[in-house]
This record gives C-alpha cells, sequence and structure tokens, in this order.
C-alpha cells in the first residue's frame, strides 16, 4: 500500500525533496549532483554514486558487457578502505549562487569491467 503524498518513505528523512512529488529532468539531475550536508555526523556519513553502463558484447549478442564505476566520499579525518588509508584533503565546499550549486570535496573511485 502507497503512503499518503507528503509522508516519507521508511529509513528516508522527512524533507527530502521527493516527499511530495516525483522529480525528473532537470530538477532531478540537480539533486542527484548535491550533498545535503544538514545532519552529517563525522566518520559516519558517507555518500556513494554508482553509474552502470551496458555495451553490446561483439561475441554474443544476446548479451552485453557491463561496466560500473563507484564514487563515494567520506565525512571523516581519516579512514582505512581495503588496506589503503584515505585521508580527505579539506572539508567539503558547498556553495549555493541562486539556482546554482557548487560542490568541492575529495573521494575514491573504482571500477568493474
Amino acid at each position: 500500500m502507497a503512503e499518503p503524498q507528503g509522508q516519507p518513505e521508511e529509513g528516508r528523512p522527512r524533507g527530502h525533496p521527493t516527499d511530495a512529488k516525483e522529480v525528473m529532468g532537470p530538477e532531478a539531475e540537480a539533486l542527484m549532483w548535491d550533498l545535503d550536508l544538514e545532519g552529517v555526523h563525522k566518520g559516519l556519513t558517507w555518500w556513494w554514486w554508482w553509474w552502470l553502463f551496458f555495451f553490446p558484447d561483439p561475441d554474443d549478442p544476446r548479451r552485453t558487457r557491463q561496466l560500473m564505476i563507484l564514487w563515494s566520499t567520506k565525512y571523516t579525518d581519516q579512514i582505512k578502505v581495503d588496506y589503503f588509508n584515505w585521508t580527505p584533503k579539506g572539508e567539503i565546499d558547498r556553495r549555493v549562487q541562486g539556482d546554482d550549486i557548487d560542490l568541492g570535496f575529495n573521494g575514491m573511485t573504482a571500477a568493474w569491467w
């Protein structure tokens, strides 16, 4: 059963921009590239982006090959990831000017083919 309009899905914080409406087009793209910095907790808040691309498989046209890319950043002073000590170079910088939002932050990437 669907929740009434304006009520957040379980596990998602209240006030999320998509609570009351479906977001599509440029507005969705803007949300995808923005970081919500309210309520972050040092050492616990982590942002992840995943991209999954499908390419035709020249060896078998019935199948596809996949490229997955992970990009992440964490609000922390330092973290060890797969035996690698990662230290961000500075804080997350978020600047808003009218409708434009500029973000500056460090992160880590990984890819699988």
